[in-house]
């Protein structure tokens, strides 16, 4: 694996990152530090009360090389704990390296799901991209395949100690559709969500906007979109 480093201007503070030429690494760079489609408090569509948001605890789901995580980080140098979940081996070697400044964020390498099993990393047949990986279960057929461990939002609120998921990040590849399902137990943890930033994936998995809808409409909500994700707000948590 070939990388490089770059080193980037954030509000005056130079932030050490490695990308992968040729990939799309830089790409998701420009979007998530020049486009700031991560960023909930500068524009004026927000509520006002997200001006003063102070996260404490941050879940950054489907992670990829670290880059959300980084930017939480130096947007919020208050919040006291990031948790990032990566599964794919290369990925998550990225995210350990860009996350090492921060001691705030714990890596995981493991895969969001709707249970604790063992599932297969894999890159998606209609694209040819280091974001593109995506996890299914695995069959009795197909144990010859490297496993990664599912973990599900719930364990990882429970043994986090706090009381809500200020901001929950996902960006995994059709997984929503398994998290979001009934079988994904998300009414032990989404009532505890104050903001959720969500890219969706019916392109790879049909079902995943259904489910998410679904279980966002128990809710009243701030909603907008920016960039490719959606931004839910339970302003009455606020």
């Amino acid at each position: 694996m070939k990388v490089s480093q770059m080193n980037l201007d954030l509000n005056g503070k130079m932030i050490p990152l490695v990308y992968r030429p040729n990939t799309t690494d830089l790409v998701i760079a420009r979007l998530i530090f020049e486009f700031l489609c991560y960023s909930i408090d500068t524009k004026s569509v927000f509520p006002p009360a997200m001006k003063n948001f102070k996260p404490r605890f941050i879940i950054d789901g489907g992670a990829n090389v670290g880059y959300a995580s980084v930017f939480f980080a130096n947007r919020y140098p208050e919040c006291e704990k990031i948790v990032a979940i990566e599964p794919e081996i290369d990925n998550f070697e990225m995210l350990k390296y860009n996350t090492q400044y921060y001691p705030q964020v714990e890596s995981i390498r493991a895969a969001l799901w709707n249970q604790e099993i063992d599932l297969s990393v894999e890159m998606h047949p209609m694209f040819d991209s280091p974001t593109a990986y995506y996890t299914h279960e695995i069959s009795e057929n197909d144990q010859s395949q490297e496993s990664i461990r599912g973990v599900t939002i719930g364990k990882i609120f429970r043994e986090s100690g706090f009381k809500y998921i200020d901001i929950l990040k996902l960006d995994v590849e059709g997984a929503e559709k398994e998290i979001f399902s009934d079988e994904g137990n998300y009414q032990e943890w989404l009532p505890f969500v104050k903001v959720l930033i969500i890219e969706l994936h019916d392109r790879m998995k049909r079902g995943c906007s259904r489910n998410l809808f679904r279980a966002m409409g128990f809710y009243e909500t701030f909603f907008t979109i920016s960039q490719e994700n959606l931004i839910f707000i339970r302003e009455d948590l606020l």
